[in-house]
């Protein structure tokens, strides 16, 4: 199933865009390769750290490098991870924290997530979204308001701010992708006793060729790069 949707985004790249496909030779092997060797926590860790200093120096030119990972990670991001695995929420990893769990060697600072909508699964993310004071963003007027169920069981795209960074829930992916839709496309990986339910490379490799944004076109070089680096690391995407 995975080959086919990137063998059908490999033809219409190379019927309609044969640069973005022509640049996936020109892609750093050993860049994945490093990134390869991490665990997927780490991986994440580093590039949220990585995010951040890069912030930092646009606005200072100082800075620090990110710190070596010696135990359980206790990034913000891999708390709000946890606490969604602690609340039995259903959900999906998507967008650039799947990409860097799967060993893309990119950057990223927030965390994407598409959850399961069914009742139960919903009150149990809005008990989380409670703890993690999650408000919608932007929020100009300092109102905080706060998600509804109503909200969380429509198909659009919720991004909120929260005590541990930026978190996006998305109710689907392009083409009407839900949670059901996105799970067989899924990897689960295991990490510091965690969990995590990932979408794979294919099908996020199929999601941006159909985004087509700028941001996406740049990634989509990488994204198949680095699937066939796991191809012959791992044997799988």
């Amino acid at each position: 199933m995975g080959d086919e949707l990137v063998q059908s985004v490999r033809a219409y790249l190379a019927e309609h865009d044969p640069d973005v496909l022509a640049a996936v030779d020109d892609v750093d092997r050993s860049l994945i390769q490093s990134e390869l060797r991490r665990s997927p926590l780490a991986r994440l860790v580093a590039s949220v750290q990585q995010a951040r200093f890069y912030e930092r120096l646009a606005a200072s030119r100082s800075g620090a490098g990110h710190t070596a990972m010696t135990g359980q990670p206790d990034e913000p991001i891999v708390r709000l991870l946890s606490l969604l695995i602690e609340g039995n929420v259903e959900f999906i990893v998507v967008g650039g924290a799947a990409a860097v769990l799967s060993g893309v060697p990119v950057v990223t600072k927030d965390l994407d997530i598409v959850h399961k909508r069914s009742p139960e699964n919903v009150e149990r993310l809005l008990t989380v979204l409670a703890k993690l004071d999650a408000h919608f963003r932007p929020d100009f007027a300092q109102r905080k308001l706060r998600p509804r169920a109503s909200d969380l069981t429509g198909h659009g795209h919720l991004n909120f701010d929260t005590n541990f960074g930026p978190l996006d829930v998305l109710c689907e992916l392009s083409g009407a992708r839900g949670f059901d839709e996105l799970l067989p496309h899924t990897a689960e990986l295991s990490d510091f006793n965690m969990k995590l339910r990932v979408l794979d490379l294919p099908m996020l490799i199929k999601v941006k060729s159909e985004a087509n944004r700028p941001k996406d076109r740049i990634a989509l070089p990488i994204l198949l790069a680095t699937l066939e680096e796991r191809k012959k690391s791992y044997g799988d995407g």
